[in-house]
């Protein structure tokens, strides 16, 4: 069966800076102990930009010589369906396998990136916690174990709904996406609480959006006084 395609190209092109970037964060996880196969990355809130992270992550771990699946597990607002310009007969995706509606390889689509594959949300389901908790949803996981060097979970923020905390025990670890002057520490602390009561192991953080000049950043290389000033409360 030829497997249906997605074009990522437009959202994976990024700047020089942008790109290294990636590839550090790419990695600091390659140097994680145990290994980590399955990642969840997810937020506070909406909009602090975990779903281009999540992409973009995947497609340098794929561009790497690794065979990686993107996972869209957010099935409330996922965006990728229409961004991909998938009509809403053809969105089918995670959540009608997982409701026993499809077969897996009627959800797996490839992308231009050869070792890149995509899995997109799917139908909005009336209860999707109940199908991201269920035995469906582990057992593709371990399947996609054995298929794939890396899984990338894409998932809800964590203050506005339950899925991430449902998924996180079933993944290798979390990144947690923090938008520069966008949450507060309250939000942020209360968002990484769930996730440790959910049995997740947090592997890290990504600060997000951040607006560095090029002085800053290129100066001394992150050693002069105005980055520390500016941006050393952030590592407190």
């Amino acid at each position: 069966m030829e497997l249906k395609k997605v074009d990522t190209k437009r959202y994976t092109a990024l700047s020089a800076r942008l790109k290294e970037n990636y590839k550090a964060l790419r990695v600091n996880i390659d140097f994680c102990s145990d290994a980590p196969k399955v990642l969840l990355i997810t937020s506070s809130i909406p909009h602090e930009g975990k779903s281009t992270v999540a992409l973009q992550l995947a497609n340098e771990m794929a561009q790497g010589g690794k065979r990686v699946l993107m996972l869209d597990a957010d099935m409330r607002k996922s965006q990728w369906s229409e961004l991909f310009g998938i009509s809403r007969l053809e969105k089918k995706g995670l959540s009608d396998f997982l409701a026993g509606k499809i077969d897996f390889s009627e959800t797996l689509r490839v992308t231009d990136n050869p070792n890149l594959y995509f899995i997109l949300a799917g139908t909005t389901p009336p209860d999707p916690a109940a199908l991201l908790g269920g035995e469906a949803f582990k057992t593709l996981l371990d399947s996609c174990r054995e298929s794939f060097d890396y899984v990338i979970i894409d998932s809800p923020p964590l203050a506005s709904v339950i899925d991430a905390a449902v998924i996180c025990a079933q993944c290798d670890g979390v990144l947690f996406v923090i938008a520069s002057d966008m949450v507060s520490c309250r939000i942020v602390k209360r968002a990484l609480q769930q996730i440790q009561r959910a049995d997740g192991k947090i592997l890290g953080a990504v600060l997000n959006k951040i607006k560095f000049s090029n002085r800053a950043l290129y100066g001394t290389y992150g050693t002069n006084k105005y980055y520390y000033n500016s941006y050393s409360h952030y590592y407190d």
